[in-house]
């Protein structure tokens, strides 16, 4: 990941922005990598800083313990902030290593040069939309991926949330017609489907599918390799139809309002096992559930 000089770019108003993929050239190079020592700023507000590791937010302080963060757009998140920063884990910083579009692989890359230049206490991953969507989906290929995330430090994955209800599945997508990807009048804000995809049906049902499929391989996966699962999906699911665009501006991403959230979920999750390890308890022994639920039937298979 190529290194850059300072990069202070002020934009006097969002109209001078035709589109997204125009504002991720302003802190995103030609290979997708986040530029380092970068500042944006719209009409005077501070849009994203980039610091010295390429990582969203603010310099590391030396001396202090980190937690990374590893994901993409679900965890990167809008504007300056990000429900990482959500994370208050006593004597421990953050640092946001999310970079948008990333599938597993890509990600196993970005940890190893990360790696090179800090040594975190803990790991948090929320990864798997990019490879469900765009790329590989063979459980052989996650488990193989996601091994590469091992290492001295308590980690710990999230499973996908999403806001489609399981009843999408003989209901559709209420929000919007099978032939409408985007509405822009929800009190909270636009509302998108997933852009180009429609909702129809056949998405649906590939999305719903997707997502139990790889979140009953997460839970396999951390029960077998002693890792901890934090359970996005069951939390974070819309109660209604309604809420549905409450919470989430697509089948993906949380909207800001739910950081605190979020943040609150992972830090119960993780807080107590980096607090340990910090200053050499033994880890607390792990009790399985005695009735995983699962979403699918899937089984990773003995290795």
């Amino acid at each position: 990941m190529p290194l850059a000089g300072p990069r202070n770019i002020a934009i006097p108003s969002v109209d001078q922005i035709d589109s997204f993929v125009e504002f991720q050239r302003l802190y995103m190079d030609a290979q997708g990598w986040l530029i380092p020592h970068t500042k944006n700023r719209i009409a005077g507000e501070l849009a994203i800083r980039i610091n010295s590791l390429g990582c969203k937010g603010d310099e590391l302080q030396p001396e202090v313990p980190v937690v990374m963060y590893l994901g993409d757009s679900t965890m990167i998140g809008v504007g300056p902030g990000s429900w990482t920063q959500e994370v208050n884990i006593p004597r421990c910083q953050a640092l946001n290593a999310a970079v948008e579009g990333s599938n597993m692989r890509r990600l196993g890359q970005r940890l190893r040069c990360l790696r090179e230049r800090i040594k975190p206490v803990g790991l948090v991953v929320y990864a798997g939309w990019n490879n469900l969507i765009y790329s590989k989906r063979e459980t052989s290929y996650w488990h193989e991926a996601l091994r590469e995330y091992e290492g001295d430090y308590v980690l710990a994955f999230c499973n996908l949330a999403t806001n489609l209800r399981p009843e999408c599945r003989y209901w559709g997508y209420p929000p919007l017609s099978p032939r409408t990807v985007r509405i822009n009048d929800v009190p909270e804000g636009y509302f998108d489907f997933w852009s180009p995809r429609l909702p129809t049906q056949e998405n649906i049902d590939a999305i719903l599918d997707g997502v139990a499929r790889y979140n009953d391989f997460l839970a396999d996966f951390c029960l077998r390799r002693g890792h901890i699962l934090i359970d996005f999906y069951h939390t974070f699911l819309p109660e209604s139809f309604a809420a549905m665009t409450r919470d989430f501006s697509d089948v993906c991403h949380f909207r800001s309002s739910m950081y605190h959230r979020v943040g609150a979920s992972v830090h119960t999750a993780i807080a107590e096992p980096i607090l340990r390890k910090l200053f050499g308890i033994p880890p607390l022994p792990r009790v399985p559930l005695l009735n995983p639920v699962s979403q699918s039937g899937y089984k990773e298979p003995h290795r």
